[in-house]
């Protein structure tokens, strides 16, 4: 049996066991493919299709791809019946999850092979240093928060962020961290 097959066998029992909750079946169309993200093991499209990492399934022994795919499967049925649902991994999904006989959650462990597959590396955060002008107690802002900050400044003449009403100033020290 080749992986497509292997894939296809496991959408149809998700589809089967999904419907037997009263949630009628519908055409998923999927590729194997070689994904942009490294760590993706695969990817429901909104539009209606999957797409599996094909550098995960060739190694398929070395995870659960049956969860996989049942993860995949129940992220199409949340976008078509649930399409209000505001988490990708939220209670409409767990739902689905669960009546699939697994527990729902967004991630699955990598053994072997597979997990030699993903090539990123962690990101590190950067985070600029500021100190509460009276209490001097230290604050720490995202980049983001840094710049909206700064730009304040200067608009205003004065911060936009503040604790209890005791605003920040800028110690010009950054700090990296994974």
């Amino acid at each position: 049996m080749n992986l497509n097959e292997m894939i296809q066998i496991e959408i149809t029992k998700t589809q089967a066991t999904l419907k037997r909750y009263g949630l009628p079946s519908f055409d998923i169309p999927f590729a194997v493919t070689k994904l942009k993200s490294s760590k993706c093991i695969a990817f429901a499209h909104y539009a209606g299709h999957l797409e599996f990492n094909e550098a995960y399934f060739k190694h398929h022994t070395d995870f659960n791809y049956k969860e996989i795919v049942a993860h995949e499967v129940c992220h199409l049925y949340q976008y078509k019946y649930f399409p209000h649902a505001k988490q990708g991994h939220g209670p409409e999904f767990r739902s689905l999850m669960i009546k699939c006989g697994y527990a729902g959650t967004a991630k699955v462990k990598a053994t072997g092979q597979a997990a030699m597959v993903s090539k990123a590396k962690a990101k590190t955060k950067t985070r600029h240093i500021y100190v509460t002008t009276n209490s001097k107690k230290e604050v720490m802002l995202t980049v983001q928060q840094h710049k909206k900050e700064q730009l304040h400044i200067q608009l205003f003449n004065r911060g936009r962020y503040h604790i209890n009403g005791d605003f920040l100033t800028y110690t010009k020290r950054m700090k990296k961290f994974k």
